[in-house]
């Protein structure tokens, strides 16, 4: 029929109640996808915690030992990484955990329990080999720079594996022109840093050195920098110095079997 006068057709149905419906269908899906990755409350609180603030948060270790609901406190009182918690003594960190923080016994036991875990785990990861490098072949230190030397700072410098020499049983790594070199001191189970004037009397067995890491010190220790390594240089008497390796370079070592081909098929 014709529309009257002063009053407009119809429009023809656009199917836009469909579309509605469709978006909604799309939109709940999303939610529910979103609801079901929040495997359980503490999880979701967690990820709340941690977009409500950008600054770090306890949360991000708290969650692990499943505590989080000590985060708002923790952080409160500034306590939002686990390594400052690491450093108080024994009787300081459960004086902090029951006095300050206000935690249940149980609960003071519980994160006790897993901060003594977490520093075993960094011991063992201390001890390990160096990471094998995709073909099979151990990753060796190639090159580094040392830095921090004081009283002999013609010590601080970029030092080269020597391919010729080998100390203590162990390679050595050596500024150009052999000036200054690293090398293994089975005496002490150290790593030191020797001078090209006294290289005979080390080779000797005599342990010379103007530089070395704290007794017990490994390669991987020296590597990572770790507090333990504890560098001293001699100037009278040993005194410590802030000396670091930076900038190492590694390249993959020779495998056993290269090792035999050369031998039988030497160049």
């Amino acid at each position: 029929s014709e529309a009257k006068p002063g009053r407009k057709a119809d429009p023809p149905p656009t199917g836009s109640g469909e579309k509605e419906e469709n978006t909604v269908d799309v939109l709940r899906e999303r939610v529910v996808g979103l609801v079901k990755k929040c495997e359980d409350i503490e999880r979701l609180k967690t990820v709340m915690l941690l977009l409500s603030s950008p600054e770090r948060s306890s949360a991000s270790f708290l969650k692990e030992c499943r505590l989080i609901r000590y985060t708002k406190t923790f952080d409160d009182m500034g306590y939002m990484d686990a390594d400052t918690l690491q450093e108080l003594s024994e009787e300081k960190l459960v004086d902090v955990l029951r006095n300050q923080l206000k935690m249940k016994p149980g609960h003071v036991a519980k994160l006790k329990k897993w901060l003594r875990d977490v520093k075993q785990r960094k011991s063992d990861a201390k001890k390990k080999e160096p990471i094998l490098a995709s073909a099979g072949r151990p990753l060796e230190l190639w090159s580094f720079e040392m830095e921090g030397f004081q009283a002999h700072k013609r010590a601080n410098g970029t030092y080269t594996r020597a391919k010729e020499l080998r100390l203590g049983g162990r390679p050595v790594w050596a500024i150009l022109g052999c000036t200054y070199f690293l090398y293994y001191s089975k005496t002490f189970a150290n790593w030191r840093v020797g001078r090209k004037q006294d290289l005979e009397k080390i080779k000797g067995g005599e342990d010379l050195a103007v530089a070395s890491s704290n007794d017990n010190t490994n390669l991987d220790m020296i590597i990572k920098n770790d507090k333990e390594v504890g560098w001293k240089e001699w100037s009278g008497r040993w005194l410590s110095c802030p000396g670091k390796m930076k900038n190492m370079l590694f390249h993959p070592g020779i495998t056993d079997e290269d090792k035999e081909y050369e031998e039988k098929n030497p160049s």
